[in-house]
């Protein structure tokens, strides 16, 4: 599987241990908005930088691209309910 690029929508900054502030560009993440069961998620990775940068933010977000690959025996158990087996 290739390396997806990262999507960088959004940074902020850690105001204490318990709590970071953050704000999304909301026109980065239309189209990796899913639904489920009628709700609709986005799923973020949220790092904490090591050092601020160069706006004073040690906070970024990123889009979770990541989907597992199917499970080869699950493809093999459709391939069968679809052939009549």
């Amino acid at each position: 599987m290739e390396k997806q690029k990262t999507i960088y929508c959004g940074g902020g900054k850690k105001m204490n241990d318990g709590w970071l502030t953050v704000t999304v560009h909301l026109d980065k993440v239309n189209e990796h908005v899913f639904e489920y069961k009628g709700n609709k998620y986005l799923k973020l990775n949220v790092n904490i930088k090591d050092q601020l940068d160069q706006y004073g933010k040690d906070v970024s977000l990123s889009v979770n691209t990541y989907q597992p690959e199917e499970n080869t025996k699950q493809k093999q158990d459709t391939v069968q309910e679809s052939d009549g087996m």
